[in-house]
């Protein structure tokens, strides 16, 4: 009966509660479903793409090539596969009507959270079923046939990582983090993302971080390094799967996926999928390829672009698209 009635409980609170407000997040589904009648693009991704799409650079390029677009950067700090899964689900949700171009960053399932991340009402809200099985199944490479033993020996391995996942997604069943909420013990989170950080109100978050010294005489090692070791490689099948899934979904709607990768390091960034490509794939992972996109001038760090580098990227990304439309018309 104890048992029945905390259940009972727990989904009174998931059902009447609103949803929870979750820095970096809210305020841009938010944003979504207050101009769902404006914006006909998406870009959806790490702080890579948080930090490295001009929307205002993409608009207008497309605008003189008379394939008009109003889009907006969906990128948040941080934020990879599952949890970029569960964002797309919450853009779903809201039934965008003029969406016609989802572009969505490519990257591989992440099983591992920061510890500063761990206790966050965000890290909780998106571990659910489907995205707690998404990780146990690839900790445990469920889709792999093995011998007992190699499973036995993942489980041994992955342990730590697995009570994680399982605690996190037993608190969200709970609710305990919404009664908290509800309550007011803890003060809500001022998200300053769109206060301080996307100043121009299209959801990017240009910085102009340089890199100096040491840090430019690193970077530039790195991308010799990067560049000689580069091999183009495939998106883990767990990824794989899911993005698939979305594909469909959001073509369900209307809307067009197009996967894409940002300029960072050939070596770790897969560029591609398993098989037959669901949707079109625009890789810039590549310093040979994109040398432009390298040049220390316009990066953060290894993996990110300042906001000269974030508008060069832009164009080319533009141009891409723009061809990549002309030949799909055949």
């Amino acid at each position: 009966m104890r048992t029945a009635a905390f259940c009972g409980t727990a989904l009174g609170l998931r059902l009447c509660l609103p949803a929870p407000n979750i820095a970096g997040m809210s305020p841009k589904i938010q944003f979504i479903q207050q101009h769902g009648d404006e914006i006909d693009t998406l870009f959806i991704g790490s702080s890579r793409v948080y930090h490295g799409v001009n929307p205002g650079v993409f608009d207008a390029l497309t605008a003189a090539a008379g394939v008009p677009t109003h889009s907006y950067n969906f990128g948040v700090d941080a934020m990879l596969p599952p949890e970029t899964f569960y964002l797309a689900d919450q853009i779903l949700a809201t039934k965008p009507q003029k969406l016609r171009w989802v572009f969505i960053e490519l990257e591989d399932i992440q099983v591992t959270i920061t510890p500063e991340h761990v206790r966050t009402q965000r890290a909780l809200s998106w571990h659910d079923w489907k995205r707690t099985w998404i990780v146990a199944r690839k900790l445990l490479e469920l889709d792999v046939r093995e011998k007992w033993k190699q499973k036995r020996n993942r489980l041994l391995r992955n342990h730590g990582a697995l009570a994680m996942h399982s605690r996190l997604f037993l608190q969200n069943v709970a609710n305990p983090g919404r009664f908290f909420d509800l309550t007011r013990w803890y003060p809500e989170e001022e998200d300053a993302s769109l206060l301080e950080y996307e100043p121009r109100g299209d959801g990017y978050a240009p910085t102009m971080v340089p890199l100096e010294g040491e840090r430019r005489a690193q970077y530039e090692q790195w991308v010799s390094r990067d560049s000689a070791s580069a091999k183009p490689r495939e998106v883990d099948r767990y990824a794989d799967q899911a993005f698939r899934h979305y594909a469909q979904e959001f073509r369900a709607i209307g809307a067009t996926p197009i996967f894409f990768v940002m300029p960072g390091s050939a070596t770790y960034l897969p560029s591609r999928f398993i098989g037959t490509q669901p949707a079109a794939v625009m890789a810039f992972n590549d310093a040979r390829t994109f040398p432009g996109l390298y040049v220390a001038s316009g990066r953060i760090d290894e993996g990110h672009l300042n906001a000269a580098g974030a508008d060069e990227f832009t164009r080319l990304l533009a141009l891409r698209f723009l061809s990549w439309k002309r030949d799909a018309k055949g």
